[in-house]
């Protein structure tokens, strides 16, 4: 039977396990309650509404990124979608970043010095894995990249995907550890990016920044991670840094919505309303997808009201 994907956060959007009481990012009370979905398999590691990775279906040395989001309004629920159709949802709280993914395909074998046998065994059992992940059955997945490292102590693939298992499964610790390994293997900004949200999601933002740091030294060019690493700045409330980063993503990609909601929402913590505003209307001039596009129409009426009411205090609306 498919594992259901993990709940978030109603207060924060943090990403909650599944024996969560409470959360750890805001310490909001959760109550949760039964989910009926199952991911679809052609969506596998692509349906982040409730989930965490970002991979095709195909395997194929894919790399493939969702967006993070923010909010203005702590009773807002936001969500991004990418021209994939993966979407991300949150209510209030920080941006949150997502996983990247390079993904090896089942028919790569791995460059060790290992008996043909066993290269062989553990090429068979990384494709049972992949098989069970694209069909949700993570623990079996868990088991059969695990055959795999046996055989074979040096396949980093294994160790990706069998991260990204743990990532689904909010068993971050574990995630890290095999991020770690995969990076010791042959390290990828990708590999940085998602040990990053893994720390991320236990709210150690200052070892995100590190690695999406890590990350950005190696694509300086690729504004996802600018926005990410902004995300980690807005998680420690440096919002005058996660502007910075936001700034540079925006340099990067003028016609980022993301990054210009992420920005919205930073001066809008800052107290900044009226270039909080002017992001939130240009972003919405890039004619997002609609559940962005639906937050930003909802951001817009608040915070103009807000500016209205600071320009003109005490009237009365005659």
């Amino acid at each position: 039977m498919s594992e259901q994907p993990l709940p978030r956060c109603q207060q924060c959007g943090h990403l909650l396990g599944r024996r969560d009481k409470k959360c750890a990012l805001c310490g909001t009370l959760i109550e949760q309650e039964p989910q009926t979905s199952v991911v679809p398999a052609q969506w596998l590691l692509v349906g982040v509404g409730a989930g965490l990775a970002l991979l095709a279906v195909s395997f194929s040395a894919l790399r493939d990124r969702s967006k993070p989001t923010a909010s203005v309004d702590t009773h807002e629920t936001i969500a991004t979608q990418d021209s994939r159709n993966a979407t991300v949802e949150t209510r209030g709280g920080s941006p949150q970043p997502e996983s990247r993914a390079e993904v090896a395909s089942n028919s790569s074998a791995p460059a060790l010095r290992v008996e043909t046998g066993d290269r062989e065994k553990a090429v068979q059992a990384f494709a049972s894995g992949q098989s069970n992940l694209r069909n949700g059955h993570y623990d079996v997945a868990i088991q059969e990249f695990t055959k795999a490292l046996r055989l074979n102590p040096s396949y980093g693939e294994a160790f990706t995907n069998r991260g990204f298992v743990y990532l689904f499964k909010a068993d971050y610790d574990r995630a890290i550890e095999d991020f770690t390994a995969a990076i010791q293997i042959q390290p990828n900004t990708d590999l940085f990016a998602n040990r990053a949200l893994a720390h991320f999601n236990k709210a150690e933002y200052d070892r995100a920044i590190q690695d999406y740091t890590e990350a950005i030294r190696l694509s300086s060019a690729d504004p996802e991670l600018f926005n990410y690493r902004g995300a980690s700045y807005s998680g420690m409330s440096d919002y005058d840094r996660a502007i910075q980063d936001y700034n540079q993503a925006i340099r990067l990609n003028p016609n980022y919505p993301t990054a210009l909601n992420n920005r919205g929402w930073a001066y809008a913590q800052k107290g900044d309303r009226e270039r909080a505003l002017a992001d939130y209307v240009r972003a919405l001039k890039l004619k997002p997808e609609p559940p962005l596009r639906q937050h930003l129409e909802a951001a817009l009426k608040s915070l103009d009201l807000a500016v209205r009411g600071t320009r003109h205090p005490g009237r009365t609306g005659r």
